[in-house]
């Protein structure tokens, strides 16, 4: 049932339970409200259901976790959902996209829930309220090549097990709270394009090992960090080869330290006399 961009009001109708063994649903782009409802439960058969673009509330179902074990695709995003995403959502072994981006959820990203993504390829859970850490059971989506958790109130130390995710050509993880520094590891992210770690508390010196990314074309880390020393002059070389859009370009031309930039002393200026008056 494909009915997405038009301009469908109202709420999601509870009578789609009639079609059981409806395989895909896509509704997006359009104006519906109100929650999903519970009796779309009975949609075992579902494959994919897409929804995203619309003015829909409330939090997301338990029964999204459980409803069948098909489930591949689950496009929530650029709604009004709040709450935590759901413990059930552990069984989603077979998801492989799934968008929760541009919603109000909160809460923490529950390590034993993540556990059971390992068939994740693409995980959207960017611009929502989520807190607290990011889980290393993220090193368990080895199929995964896309994240984004950017946005976000996420903090503590980005988890090794990250770097290890070798399949990712993107990762946003900017304008969030992380600590700590780099490490070398983060050069095993080899088919990385886009890397924006911006926005965060990192700190500690830029790792030469960035420059095992030879397709990086994007690259963003300074603003909102507190980084030491100079960029690595590899790391330079591959982004100017790349013809790379990123907020190092200036350093890597000048060679200087990360950091503000030194006040200079000024001499005082010694006002001119002033000539008296002619009487």
């Amino acid at each position: 049932l494909i009915m997405y961009t038009n301009d469908l009001t109202g709420s999601l109708p509870s009578s789609i339970t009639k079609l059981p063994n409806l395989y895909t649903l896509n509704l997006s782009t359009n104006k519906f409200s109100g929650s999903i409802p519970d009796e779309w439960a009975e949609l075992t058969s579902l494959y994919w259901m897409i929804m995203n673009k619309n003015q829909l509330t409330g939090t997301l179902p338990e029964f999204l976790g459980t409803a069948g074990p098909n489930l591949s695709r689950l496009v929530l995003d650029s709604n009004q959902l709040v709450g935590s995403i759901p413990d059930s959502f552990a069984n989603l072994s077979n998801m492989a996209r799934l968008r929760l981006q541009n919603n109000l959820l909160t809460g923490e990203l529950k390590p034993e829930v993540m556990a059971g993504w390992t068939s994740m390829g693409q995980l959207h859970l960017s611009t929502n309220q989520f807190v607290g850490t990011l889980p290393s059971e993220i090193g368990l989506l080895s199929s995964m090549d896309y994240f984004e958790a950017n946005d976000n109130n996420l903090s503590g130390k980005i988890p090794e097990e990250l770097w290890t995710v070798t399949n990712m050509w993107a990762l946003y993880l900017q304008n969030n709270q992380f600590s700590g520094s780099i490490p070398t590891e983060i050069g095993l992210l080899s088919n990385i394009e886009d890397l924006d770690l911006s926005g965060n508390n990192l700190t500690g010196s830029i790792p030469s090992e960035i420059a095992l990314m030879p397709n990086l074309i994007w690259f963003q880390i300074l603003q909102g960090n507190s980084f030491t020393g100079t960029i690595p002059q590899e790391v330079c070389a591959v982004l100017t080869a790349n013809q790379a859009t990123s907020d190092v370009m200036d350093l890597c031309a000048s060679g200087a330290s990360i950091g503000p930039a030194p006040i200079e002393a000024v001499e005082p200026v010694e006002p001119e006399p002033i000539e008296p008056a002619a009487p």
